[in-house]
């Protein structure tokens, strides 16, 4: 009898080959643009901002294209997830999805607001009470920098944390706080006016002055 024949010895689990250097970018292209929307989210106009930064990252950035990919083949074919590291991108997946949760819920506005809502309120009363209608406050309040506070005719009042262009031509569109604001318009224009609650009476902005 010749000698026995060596089987081929099973792999060692410890052996197993560990990430490389293009899973470590795909992580760290992920945690950056995902921690800049993330920033981004803080203020009134964040799902304007917000939304183009992830769109174009998703669609840009060829290691999380992979990603979703990879892992929807994963599962069509396992119908689970892959436990292994090696086996899959279920971890960057899920991240990926959480971020779009908290983005589509905007905690970080959510949350920013709540923090210097008080000061936000004693600015709103002011403007309220006042006998003008209409003040440039240029003042600075946590992240947010307000330009110009105003008053509608029903008493409600808008604070303006940020303007932009809307398109080529002169027109401006606004962005910000407003506490019980009205559903029609705002003293900073009625073009495409679009709210989103916040908390009870308060509301964040967005409109342009075209006509």
């Amino acid at each position: 009898m010749g000698p026995a024949e060596s089987s081929p010895s099973s792999p060692d689990p410890g052996s197993a080959p560990k990430p490389g250097i293009a899973r470590r970018l795909s992580w760290f292209t992920l945690f950056t643009w995902c921690a800049l929307a993330l920033y981004c989210d803080i203020w009134p106009q964040s799902w304007s901002i917000a939304v183009f930064i992830f769109g174009v990252f998703l669609s840009t950035i060829p290691p999380v294209i992979h990603v979703i990919i990879q892992a929807f083949i994963a599962f069509v074919r396992r119908g689970r997830f892959s436990t292994q590291l090696g086996g899959g991108v279920r971890w960057e997946f899920l991240f990926v999805t959480v971020v779009l949760v908290i983005l589509g819920m905007h905690l970080p506005l959510r949350i920013t607001f709540e923090l210097y809502r008080e000061s936000l309120e004693q600015l709103a009363e002011s403007i309220a009470m006042s006998d003008e209608p209409q003040r440039t406050t240029k003042l600075q309040i946590g992240p947010y920098f307000i330009d110009q506070a105003r008053r509608d005719q029903n008493g409600g009042v808008y604070l303006r944390t940020n303007e932009w262009p809307d398109g080529l031509g002169p027109d401006i569109e606004s962005y910000g706080f407003a506490r019980r604001p009205s559903g029609r318009g705002t003293p900073f224009g009625n073009a495409y006016y679009s709210r989103k609650y916040l908390s009870p009476d308060w509301y964040a902005f967005s409109v342009s002055d075209d006509y």
